[in-house]
Parts: C-alpha cells; structure tokens; sequence
C-alpha cells in the first residue's frame, strides 16, 4: 500500500512563510473589507498574518503556554464576530492586539478563581524576544525575569507591549483602551524600575540596551 502524501517539517515552515508572503501583499484596507463581508478567504489571510503576533501576545500576557492555542482561536473568533466596530482598516493590528489583551485579561481572572481550589498557573514570564548563546546572557534574561515579576500586572503587560512587541505607545494605548498619557506613564515607570534595578548588572543592561529599554525616556 502507497503512503498517504505528507510534508516534512521544513516543507511546511517553508509553506507558512510562502503564504505569510502572500498575505502581506493583501491590504490592510482590502483584509477589512473581506472581513466585514465575512468572505473566507480574507479570514485565512488574517490568521497567516495576524497568528504568530497573536500567540505570542497572548503567552506574553498570560504566562500560560498551555492555553496559548485556545486562547489564540478565541481572538480570532472574537474578532471575525466583532469586526464591525472597527471603523479604521489601518488600525487592524492594534484592534487584534487589544482582542488578545481583553481576553488574556479574563483568562488570568479565571486563573485566579481557579487557584482558590488549589489549582495555580505557572507564572513563568515571556520568553527572551532574542537568541542568546552565553551562560551571561542566559542569567541576564532570568534576571530580567524575576526584575519584571515585581511589576504590577498592569506595568507587566504595557512593558511587553512596548518593548517585545515593539508597539508605538499610540498603537498601545488604542489596544487597550486607555489614554496616552497613562500608558506613557505605566511604561515609564517600568522602564525606571528595570533600569534602576539593573544597573548593577553589565549583562542585563546590555541586554537592555538591545531591547530598546535603555535608550532615554519615552
């Protein structure tokens, strides 16, 4: 009997990357309008576009490896059904972003209900945004990890928003429907803790500097 026709696994990262291609030719503009005619293929061309950004804000905010999937098609349902009150085409990413925010949001409060009954996430923190190779580098980050795990909850996901997914801080405040200038002020002060926290640290600092973290106020 013939084997049934597979790909091997660099086959199909090579395929993602060709469709990812293809999609970022399509409009933001020409995405929105398939959207809100509910048209399939637009869908299939927002996930391409929109699911690793998704899954990694999603992991980012809640610290939860596990649910990233589930959590990461509730976005997306959430936003094919909701289309409809984005009235800019060209703040669609910051409108997914703002999805993934909201339901993060209601997945750690169920966490937290659920740890009533003895059940607890892990509370591990984003992985490191780069390939680090020396054991320096490795302590830094877990440094930086267990610095931002003194964070509000609050501080935690603005900090993320704006230096590992590298989001202007007009993009974020429109994300998760709050002014500018509280935003500015929540990412400041992250920012002021870290830095204040680590200037001990040559490693950490450098790691930092390459986040973008260490480079002047906002």
């Amino acid at each position: 009997m013939s084997q049934p026709f597979s790909l091997s696994r660099a086959e199909r990262s090579h395929l993602k990357v060709v469709r990812a291609e293809q999609a970022a030719r399509v409009s933001e503009e020409q995405l929105w309008q398939g959207l809100l005619a509910q048209d399939p293929q637009s869908q299939r061309e927002v996930w391409l576009r929109y699911a690793p950004l998704v899954e990694r804000v999603v992991r980012g905010l809640t610290s939860d490896s596990a649910d990233v999937a589930d959590l990461s098609q509730e976005v997306f349902i959430r936003l094919f059904r909701k289309i409809g009150q984005l009235s800019d085409a060209t703040k669609l990413r910051a409108y997914v972003v703002g999805i993934c925010y909201r339901v993060a949001s209601e997945h750690r409060r169920f966490l937290r209900a659920r740890a009533w009954f003895g059940l607890t996430a892990s509370g591990e923190l984003p992985e490191p945004p780069l390939n680090l190779a020396s054991d320096h580098a490795v302590q830094a980050v877990q440094l930086l990890r267990s610095i931002v795990a003194q964070l509000s909850r609050r501080d935690q996901d603005l900090f993320l928003l704006r230096y590992v997914e590298q989001m202007e801080l007009e993009e974020i405040a429109l994300a998760v429907k709050s002014s500018l200038s509280s935003v500015r002020r929540h990412v400041q002060r992250a920012r002021t803790r870290l830095l204040a926290l680590a200037r001990s640290e040559p490693e950490l600092m450098s790691y930092l500097a390459l986040g973008g973290v260490a480079h002047g106020p906002e």
